[in-house]
C-alpha cells in the first residue's frame, strides 16, 4: 500500500492527487458520545446480552476521490480568458494550483517554469494590453484529473502567435486549478519556419516493446477506434490497425534500412501499418491497472482505450519493421534513430564523437558558461541556492555535462548539454546549444552559437546526416529533427509523448 506522502506533485493540499496516488486504507471507527441524561455504565446483564447477540459487519463505503467536471473546467477556461483580456493579474494567478509547472513556447523558443517563475514571467506580460482566444476546446477526464486541449491565439501590440496548448487540471481547495500548462508549439507570423524532410527520406524510429516502428505520418485515424495495448511500461502504447491505402500504400512490403548514430543498424521489411498513441500515465492510474488481484483489474481492452485517449492528440501513423533473419543483421536494431527505403542512395553521416576530455571539451564548456541564457539560469541558481554552493549551476547536485561533436570535410558542429538540480522542490536547470566550431591554431577552437538555447533542452542530437544529398545536414535525436534556417539550427519535427505522471 502506497503512503499518501509519496504524492508530492501537488502538495498535501491537493486532495485529488492524494486519492489518485494511494490505495484504500482501513476506515476509522466513529465514536458516538452517550446521550445526555443516560447512565454512563450499562447494567451487567445488558452488557452480557450485547456480547452474546449476533452482529452484522457491513462493507465500508469510502468516499469517491474528488474530481472535476467538464462544466467546471470550461468555466475555469472562461475565467482564464477574461483575466487576461481584462488585464486582471490578481484573478489570473488565483486560477493556478499552489504547485504547478508551465512551459512557454514562442516560435521555437521554449522554457519551463515553476509556479513562481511562471507568475513572474506572466506578470511582465500583463504590463501591456492583450487579446487571448481559445478554439477547438477538448476536455478529457480520467482518474480525477482533466486534460484540456485548445488552440490559443495571443496578440499584444504587433506581436501575434498561435498554437496548441494543453492543461492538466485538478481540484484544489474545492475548486478546479491548473497544475500544468504547456504551449506545445507556436507559430509567429514574423518568424521563418523550416519544414521537416519527407518521411520517405527520414522517418523517425519508435521503439514499442520488442519492435521497431517508423513514423511516416502525424495524422491518426478519426472516429470510433478499437485500440490494442502494445506496451505496458515506460511510455504505455496503444495501437489501431490500419490498411495499406492512400499515402501508406507505397510502404507496403518495402525494404527498409534502419540507421543509428553513424550508419546502418539493421535491415528489414515494412510488414504492418498502424496508428500509435503513446503516453506516460499518472502512477496512481498505473497502480489501478497493474496491482491487486488480477480478477479485479480492468481488462486489457479497457486499458488500451484509456491509453489511446491519453495519447491520441499526439498519435502517429507508423509502419512496423520486421528485420531479416540474415547473419549479422540485428533483430533489435540497436540505437535506431530513423529509417528509409533501401532503394534510396545511402545518406552521408558526419563522424560523431562523445567528447569526454581534451581541449575541445574544455573550450565548449567554457564558451557555454559565458553564453547569455546560461547566465540567466545562473542568476536563478544564485537566488534559489544559498552558499556554500558549487561555483556554477551546471556543477550543482546531480550534474550532467555532455559535449558531442560532429565532423566532416569543412564542417564541425558541437553540441553542449548541461543539467543539474531537481525538477521540483528546488533549483533545476537544463541547457542545450548547438555551435559551429572554427579551428583556432595551434590546437584550439572558437565556437560560434548556431541555435537558440531557449528552444528546449529535452533531446540531445545523436546524429548529423544529409538524407537528400543537398549538402545540408539534419540533426537527429530520438523523437526530434533539427534543420538549418539561415545561420541557425531549429527543431522542425518532434514526436511528443504526453506526460501525466507526478514528476515530483
Amino acid at each position: 500500500m502506497s503512503s499518501p506522502a509519496v504524492c508530492s506533485c501537488l502538495g498535501a493540499a491537493l486532495i485529488v492527487v492524494l486519492f489518485a496516488c494511494t490505495k484504500a486504507q482501513a476506515p476509522t471507527t466513529d465514536v458516538t458520545p452517550l446521550p445526555t441524561g443516560l447512565p454512563a455504565v450499562a447494567a451487567p446483564e445488558a452488557v452480557s446480552a450485547a456480547v452474546a447477540a449476533p452482529f452484522e459487519v457491513s462493507a465500508a463505503v469510502l468516499p469517491a476521490p474528488p474530481t472535476v467536471t467538464e462544466a467546471e473546467v470550461r468555466g475555469l477556461l472562461d475565467l482564464w480568458l477574461a483575466a487576461q483580456n481584462q488585464g486582471d493579474f490578481a484573478s489570473y494567478q488565483m486560477l493556478y494550483a499552489t504547485k504547478m509547472t508551465g512551459v512557454r513556447a514562442v516560435g521555437v523558443i521554449r522554457r519551463q517554469f515553476s509556479r513562481a517563475g511562471w507568475m513572474a514571467d506572466r506578470k511582465r506580460m500583463f504590463g501591456k494590453a492583450m487579446q487571448v482566444q481559445a478554439e477547438q476546446v477538448q476536455v478529457a477526464i480520467a482518474a480525477g484529473l482533466a486534460q484540456v486541449r485548445f488552440v490559443q491565439t495571443f496578440q499584444s501590440g504587433s506581436f501575434r502567435d498561435k498554437g496548441p496548448k494543453v492543461w492538466l487540471v485538478a481540484r484544489e481547495f474545492d475548486a478546479p486549478r491548473i497544475v500544468r500548462e504547456e504551449m506545445l508549439s507556436s507559430v509567429v507570423s514574423t518568424v521563418q519556419q523550416a519544414t521537416p524532410p519527407p518521411a520517405e527520406n527520414l522517418a523517425l524510429a519508435v521503439r514499442v516493446g520488442d519492435s521497431t516502428w517508423l513514423a511516416i505520418d502525424a495524422a491518426p485515424p478519426t472516429g470510433d477506434v478499437s485500440p490494442t495495448l502494445l506496451q505496458q511500461s515506460g511510455a504505455w502504447t496503444a495501437g489501431v490497425a490500419l490498411d495499406w491505402t492512400g499515402t501508406r500504400k507505397p510502404w507496403k512490403d518495402r525494404d527498409i534500412i534502419v540507421y543509428g548514430q553513424t550508419g546502418e543498424v539493421c535491415r528489414g521489411q515494412a510488414v504492418e501499418v498502424a496508428a500509435i498513441a503513446r503516453a506516460l500515465p499518472h502512477f496512481g492510474q498505473v497502480q489501478d491497472w497493474t496491482e491487486g488481484p488480477e480478477q479485479q483489474r480492468p481488462p486489457a481492452s479497457e486499458i488500451a482505450a484509456a491509453v489511446w485517449d491519453l495519447g491520441k492528440g499526439d498519435a502517429i501513423t507508423a509502419v512496423r519493421i520486421r528485420p531479416y533473419p540474415t547473419p549479422g543483421n540485428r533483430a533489435d536494431c540497436p540505437k535506431a534513430l530513423f529509417g528509409r527505403s533501401a532503394h534510396l542512395p545511402s545518406p552521408v553521416f558526419l563522424g560523431r564523437d562523445a567528447t569526454k576530455a581534451g581541449q575541445l571539451r574544455e573550450t565548449a564548456l567554457a564558451t557555454m558558461r559565458g553564453e547569455r541564457f546560461f547566465a540567466e539560469i545562473g542568476r536563478d541558481y544564485a537566488r534559489e541556492v544559498q552558499p556554500p554552493r558549487a561555483l556554477t549551476w551546471d556543477q550543482y547536485q546531480h550534474a550532467v555535462a555532455e559535449v558531442v561533436s560532429f565532423e566532416g570535410p569543412g564542417i564541425r558542429l558541437v553540441v553542449t548539454h548541461a543539467q543539474a538540480g531537481e525538477a521540483c522542490g528546488g533549483f533545476g536547470g537544463e541547457y542545450l546549444a548547438i555551435w559551429t566550431a572554427r579551428p583556432l591554431p595551434p590546437d584550439n577552437y572558437r565556437l560560434v552559437l548556431a541555435s537558440d538555447p531557449k528552444a528546449g533542452a529535452d533531446a540531445v542530437p545523436q546524429a548529423a546526416v544529409d538524407v537528400d544529398g543537398d549538402g545540408q545536414f539534419e540533426l537527429v535525436a530520438p523523437d526530434r529533427i533539427w534543420r538549418m534556417v539561415g545561420p541557425n539550427w531549429q527543431p522542425v519535427f518532434s514526436l511528443r509523448v504526453p506526460d501525466y505522471d507526478c514528476p515530483c
